[in-house]
């Protein structure tokens, strides 16, 4: 019996373990007044999850997600995430109130995102005073 439940919880956990190679990477634009650089760049594991930036420039997956043959939704730092599966459009929604912008996405590589997550610490260490 015991074997058996090892067993399930390694399976039921398999989903949460992913290979780096496996991630999309989405750079949706430049900043606005209102939404940060670090959070038009995405992470997306196809079919499993979309991934957002927190403040600390870490790569956060929020715990309700919707997945389906057309969008992809969640939560993030910056509001409501839906990004359209075939024209690759992200939309964020305020959390706050019923304001949206809309973004246009293209596919790039980890190396360039990493590159941008680089450049604005450097941008954000800059400007600390403490």
């Amino acid at each position: 019996m015991k074997k058996f439940t090892t067993f399930l919880i390694l399976t039921s956990s398999l989903p949460l373990l992913s290979n780096e190679s496996s991630y999309m990477y989405l750079d949706c634009g430049d900043e606005t007044p209102t939404v940060y650089r670090q959070h038009l760049l995405l992470r997306v594991l196809p079919e499993a999850s979309l991934e957002t930036l927190d403040n600390n420039l870490k790569w956060r997956r929020d715990r309700t997600q919707i997945i389906n043959l057309d969008t992809y939704v969640t939560i993030g730092e910056a509001g409501y995430y839906q990004i359209t599966r075939d024209t690759l459009r992200l939309k964020i929604m305020n959390k706050y109130s019923f304001d949206s912008e809309i973004f246009e996405c293209f596919t790039t590589s980890k190396e360039k995102v990493d590159e941008e997550i680089n450049l604005i610490k450097t941008k954000k260490k800059s400007k600390q005073k403490i």
